[in-house]
């Protein structure tokens, strides 16, 4: 016959058991930064001590122990490994620095032109403030809101 600590224990050990299971799910769909994982580990690691029989002090401070410890060892490595797989490629316009373009409309010295560059139209200027010629090949260094600033090659 099962003693009443036992069954205590055993129901302490389910909601440590789901409160991980929950703290999972939560970390998934929120951009937590490992914090609720963290958490989760810490749970698991007090179910662990519920099953065990061990008292509730001691599982809540194995929970805040774990918690802790998985929150300052473990997330920083999750978190640099995460950073090198984002893609740090530029986007847009800034994409296009470095790029070699032909000028479709000619530009008089210190005016804007226009250019073809990856099958767009855009707005450009030479860098020292010369004219473009249409049909010349520039090279964009660097972008002053929608105007590509180019140098002449």
């Amino acid at each position: 016959m099962e003693t009443e600590a036992t069954t205590l224990a055993i129901q302490a050990w389910h909601v440590w058991a789901a409160g991980a299971i929950l703290l999972l799910i939560s970390e998934l769909l929120t951009p937590g930064g490992f914090l609720l994982a963290s958490l989760a580990v810490g749970a698991l690691a007090s179910a662990l001590c519920a099953a065990l029989d061990w008292g509730l002090n001691a599982q809540i401070i194995v929970f805040v122990v774990a918690s802790l410890l998985v929150y300052y060892t473990i997330r920083p490595i999750y978190l640099k490994a995460l950073s090198k797989q984002r893609d740090n490629r530029p986007i847009g316009a800034e994409a296009y620095i470095g790029k070699v373009g032909r000028i479709t409309e000619a530009a008089e010295a210190g005016s804007s032109g226009r250019m073809e560059l990856g099958g767009e139209s855009w707005k450009a200027r030479d860098e020292a403030g010369h004219a473009l010629q249409a049909g010349s090949q520039v090279k964009v260094v660097a972008l002053d809101g929608l105007t590509l600033i180019v140098s002449q090659i």
